[in-house]
């Protein structure tokens, strides 16, 4: 069963924490299909959270499960609880304090990243009085900038240095270098921050995307949070 998901739990140094990431062998398109991943890779899905994500900058701090609406981004500070999102494209991106059970994902694509919701991340946590500089950062598998082309009226968005120009008059965008120096910006350290170069629009065989098969997709789900003791 593990071939149906990605395990991310050894790259942070908190032990407390577990993270992992559904591949399209694991058809997820209602709720009862996140709840039912959550079970079957270890986790209490009673304890889940799971935001109604609208492409938006909001962010939630929550200590009890069920659902939010109008949310792309959840933080927990209980270690009972799970933090969820779902993307096919966009970049889940996992934040986990090296000590303290303070964790939290975040759904960002280019509408999140222009809506500075990775800032509004920086703002929430620094309003609790946690460092930034504390935190381990995983950004992950999402569309690459060898599939991610835009049209020339949306590349003022984007920082030119994540931009190539293509052939054909259209620009191809690396998200995930954008989002790491977005996050240096706000305070996070570099050095803490990991990418997985894995492209969801690329691999068919492993991952949804929306952008490869637009409605016809379905959806990976991230966790984050302590998987049930057996």
């Amino acid at each position: 069963m593990k071939n149906n998901w990605s395990d991310y739990s050894y790259l942070f140094q908190n032990k407390k924490i577990d993270a992992v990431f559904s591949h399209s062998s694991f058809p997820i398109s209602k709720l009862c299909d996140v709840k039912n991943f959550a079970k079957v890779s270890g986790f209490n899905f009673n304890n889940l959270i799971i935001p109604n994500q609208i492409h938006s900058d909001n962010v939630e701090i929550r200590n009890k499960p069920g659902l939010i609406q109008n949310c792309d981004g959840v933080f927990s500070t209980d270690i009972s609880l799970i933090c969820s999102i779902k993307v096919a494209d966009c970049m889940p991106i996992y934040f986990v304090h090296k000590s303290y059970p303070i964790f939290g994902i975040v759904h960002v694509g280019w509408k999140g990243l222009s809506k500075k919701i990775l800032s509004v991340v920086g703002s929430k946590l620094l309003d609790n009085n946690w460092p930034l500089s504390e935190f381990e950062i995983l950004i992950g598998p999402s569309i690459q900038q060898c599939c991610f082309e835009v049209d020339e009226n949306i590349i003022d968005k984007f920082e030119i240095d994540f931009l190539i120009k293509n052939i054909n008059g259209k620009f191809s965008v690396s998200l995930q270098l954008s989002a790491k120096k977005e996050l240096i910006q706000i305070g996070f350290n570099g050095e803490n921050i990991m990418i997985d170069n894995q492209c969801s629009c690329c691999d068919k065989k492993k991952f949804y995307s929306y952008r490869r098969d637009n409605k016809n997709t379905g959806r990976m789900v991230a966790l984050l949070g302590p998987r049930s003791k057996l």
